[in-house]
């Protein structure tokens, strides 16, 4: 009958419990060598999120690297977006059916514990877009609230029921022959087809009883009670009758809910590896509620009623035994990095303090190295005080998700836990560690609120470095604690080094996390430096470092995302740098609150620079909502959100309201640091605006002198850009040129341009000038005003190249014209067409039109054939 079924997308087995849905797909999956995917569904899978990732995993069985992107997507996404996760993981599936050789088929076995409105929604969808390659297999115990009658309209949906999967009499009288041979008369099958009405899995418990039984009519005619109830008595049946060593390995494996060998092994006294497998396929042959999951024989679970009969004897006779058996297995799944598996063993434990010490010896893994930041932060968040009273590295490990978060008063609460909690533990030499990692913490967060260094936290740090083995987590996490200090003070002559030490040792110990926080930080370095030559070449070899995302968590793909887009704003590319932000958000929303609030700072300020200054206004708005009152850190970039609001509106010229924006915020005009002098720079032009020029070119003067000194360029350029802007709007153009010159000698060995181009249109009319007035600088203009494919900012036909030249002359039109675009022009010329001039230049072929557009203005043509004639007279190319 399944067989038939394949010509529909959907399958639905639905009955009640035990009457054999799984063994008979699972039997049928075998006989028809289908590709097969499984998943098992428990309480609590009812979460979409969960719900898609277990399906992406068990599709990885037969194709192994699909459903990439919809994985990573699912980490953060809300639930109005998981329509298109759903619809990209279907267009991966489709490319990768290709390939195959047989149908696929995914099963969705008790699909009736993880139903919710939110999940069936979601498979609906995906039933309508998946490819017809493929088949869904739905077993569940009631109908699902799929949309069963629109399916049964249109001829899609396949369905076995009850009455389909009872056993009917001659199929009860073989199956009792085969199991206990001729031990059983005719009527004996039919007593038992007509007790259990054809239910398979009372049937199996009762033939299997009577192996060892002499008197079968006694038996059977005492065979009587509910589904629920003859589950119960005969599994308590079933193993008195089992050997003591088989009992022993189904008490201990009951926690399981997936059989392996190796994790039987681990969990089960007394067993080898060898042992398990063997006592595994016994346990199959003597058809003891095994049901196989995959094809080799390899991966098996017990029939749940089984299975939860065996978890209830063990609970009640063996408490303690129990929670051991729990306690191993969370042990095993975390050793193997597995642990959202392991989780779920530690909150069935039923002793918090067992799971507690479980979880502590693997919570540095957990945090610095698996995916699972939330599962960990989730169940420290449940777990009571007193269950880690003596457990520091608890206390410590939340407190670094509180302060990762930017939730400063939360992790000073967590740090005074854990400081009561080192003073309990004594814990010898390991305590000096701990000592050591809370210092490093409370001076980060010091630092933050204050923008000083404690010394005696410094010292404490570093001596606690000294001894540490070079690739030790311990000394990275220290390391980027300590590196954090110096950098939140603008030190980063110390700073900087640790943070390649971080690097370089977490890339070869695989710490995702510690690893994405040192580029990222090296990247603001950079930034704050403002060299973008090193900015990009951060970002690239954050992109290769995790090239391969495989289960990439929120907190690591949302850090590769603000370091990408944050290159992209710095060349320029702001459509893209736009959207790799705004996707930033949407990950962020769920994960962490800091990253929301700088990547919404960063999208107002790429808004801006697109001209959007409203739609800027709104964005900017939920910055100012999270670092209202504290609640959230900043971070050490110097620029707050109430002085980013007063920036936006003083581009939409209400210079009033920038005003009340500045007044509400912290910053003092009086006491301007390293944290507040790119706030600074805002005051400036606000005061400029309100028609004190002379005072603000004096506050910026002396920002940009001190930010210049400490070798901070991306201040010093901001500020020389905002008072040359500043002069000029005051009709002072020979002051305002000499400004804008200072700024572009000084930014054009490192590359950096977006100060100048993300600036209102008065700012090129002046590099135009500042061209004309120095022969230095000239190479950088003309790179500026090039026509890039993201600045759309093109120079006037009639701009000023120097000497009196205007660009009507060959030579002048050569000037004009950039490297790129004269080697545009050169292969145009050869009688290339512009997808293979990008090819040869490495470019886009959007760019490359650009920069043909861009030639053409210049030349004054409108056509690649008018170009190529006016080139010619002109003589520019060789």
């Amino acid at each position: 009958m399944l067989d038939t079924g394949l010509s529909c997308p959907l399958l639905l087995v639905s009955s009640e419990a035990g009457s054999g849905k799984s063994a008979l797909v699972a039997s049928w999956i075998a006989r028809a060598r289908l590709h097969a995917a499984w998943v098992s569904l428990d309480e609590g899978d009812d979460d979409p999120v969960r719900f898609w990732n277990y399906v992406i995993e068990a599709l990885r069985g037969p194709l192994p690297g699909i459903g990439q992107g919809a994985r990573e997507a699912l980490t953060s996404i809300r639930l109005r977006e998981l329509d298109a996760v759903i619809a990209q993981l279907t267009v991966e599936l489709s490319a990768a059916l290709e390939n195959l050789d047989k149908p696929l088929v995914l099963i969705l076995d008790d699909y009736h514990r993880a139903e919710s409105t939110e999940v069936s929604r979601s498979l609906d969808i995906f039933l309508d877009l998946m490819p017809p390659s493929m088949n869904i297999v739905v077993i569940t115990r009631q109908d699902p609230t799929l949309s069963l009658p629109r399916r049964r309209v249109s001829r899609t949906l396949f369905e076995l029921r009850y009455a389909d999967l009872k056993m009917e009499l001659d199929e009860v009288r073989a199956y009792c022959k085969l199991v206990v041979g001729d031990k059983l008369s005719p009527d004996h099958g039919a007593a038992l087809e007509k007790l259990t009405e054809g239910w398979i899995a009372g049937l199996q418990l009762a033939v299997l009883n009577l192996k060892n039984r002499a008197d079968a009519s006694g038996f059977i005619e005492s065979f009587d009670g509910d589904n629920h109830f003859i589950a119960d008595y005969l599994a308590q049946e079933v193993l008195d009758a089992q050997t003591t060593r088989v009992r022993e390995f189904l008490y201990a494996t009951s926690v399981l809910s997936e059989l392996r060998a190796d994790l039987c092994a681990a969990v089960a006294d007394g067993f080898t590896v060898i042992e398990s497998q063997r006592m595994l396929r016994q346990l199959e042959q003597s058809h003891l509620f095994l049901i196989p999951l995959d094809d080799r024989r390899e991966l098996f679970r017990y029939h749940h009623l089984f299975a939860a009969a065996l978890r209830t004897r063990v609970a009640d006779r063996f408490p303690e035994r129990y929670v051991e058996l729990h306690r191993r297995a969370a042990h095993w799944y975390f050793q193997q990095g597995i642990p959202v598996v392991g989780f779920g063993h530690v909150q069935r434990c039923h002793d918090v303090d067992v799971a507690a010490g479980v979880v502590n010896e693997f919570v540095d893994d957990i945090l610095w190295k698996s995916t699972e930041y939330r599962e960990l932060e989730s169940w420290l968040q449940s777990l009571p005080p007193a269950a880690r009273s003596r457990l520091p590295k608890l206390w410590l490990a939340e407190a670094w998700l509180a302060l990762l978060r930017g939730e400063m008063q939360e992790t000073d609460t967590l740090l005074a836990g854990a400081a009561d909690a080192i003073s309990r533990a004594r814990a010898g030499r390991y305590g000096a560690y701990l000592r050591a990692e809370h210092a490093a913490l409370t001076g980060v967060n010091e630092a933050r609120r204050t923008g000083d260094l404690e010394s005696r936290q410094i010292e404490v740090v570093l001596t606690a470095m000294e001894g540490m083995p070079p690739d030790s987590v311990g000394r990275r996490v220290l390391a980027t604690a300590l590196a954090e200090m110096y950098c939140l003070v603008g030190d980063f002559e110390r700073g900087a080094p640790l943070w390649r030490e971080v690097v370089d040792s977490g890339l070869r110990a695989g710490d995702r996390l510690t690893c994405v926080i040192a580029i990222s930080r090296q990247q603001d370095i950079a930034f704050i430096r403002g060299d973008l030559i090193e900015s990009n070449r951060i970002a690239q070899t954050l992109q290769s470092a995790f090239a391969q995302r495989d289960g990439q968590d929120g907190l690591t793909e949302i850090g590769l995302g603000w370091c990408v887009g944050r290159a992209q704003y710095e060349s320029g590319d702001l459509e893209r740098a736009e959207r790799s932000v705004l996707e930033g958000i949407k990950r962020s929303a769920r994960a962490n609150r800091w990253f929301v609030l700088q990547l919404s700072k960063l999208a107002t300020i790429i808004q801006c620079a697109k001209g959007d200054a409203l739609r800027a206004l709104e964005t900017v708005g939920e910055a100012v909502r999270l670092q209202r009152g504290g609640e959230v850190y900043s971070d050490w970039s110097g620029l707050s959100a109430q002085m980013l609001a007063a920036s936006v509106c003083l581009r939409l010229r209400r210079v009033a309201i920038a005003r009340e924006w500045v007044d509400q915020s912290d910053f003092d005009p009086s006491n301007i640091d390293f944290g507040n002098e790119r706030d600074a720079v805002i005051y400036g032009q606000l005061i400029a605006a309100e028609g004190k020029l002379e005072a603000a070119v004096t506050l910026l003067d002396r920002v940009a002198d001190t930010a210049l000194d400490a070798g901070r360029r991306l201040c010093f350029l901001e500020a020389k850009v905002a008072s040359a802007l500043a002069l000029e709007s005051a009709g002072e153009r020979v002051r305002a040129v000499r400004a804008l010159v200072r700024a572009l000698e000084v930014a054009a060995p490192f590359g950096h341009h977006s100060v100048f181009l993300n600036n209102p249109p008065a700012i090129r009319a002046l590099l135009g000038a500042a061209a004309a007035e120095s022969a230095e600088v000239r190479p950088m203009v003309r790179r500026l005003l090039g026509g890039s494919a993201e600045a759309d900012y093109e120079p006037p036909f009639s701009i000023s190249v120097g000497h009196g030249q205007t660009a009507g002359s060959g030579e002048a039109v050569a000037r004009v014209l950039t490297d790129r675009e004269t080697e545009v022009l050169a292969l145009i010329a050869g009688g290339y067409s512009n997808k293979e001039v990008a090819q040869m230049l490495s470019l886009s072929p959007h760019t490359v039109k650009v920069h043909a557009r861009n030639i053409y203005s210049k030349l004054g043509v409108r056509t690649r054939t008018q170009a190529l004639i006016r080139a010619k007279s002109l003589q520019i190319l060789n």
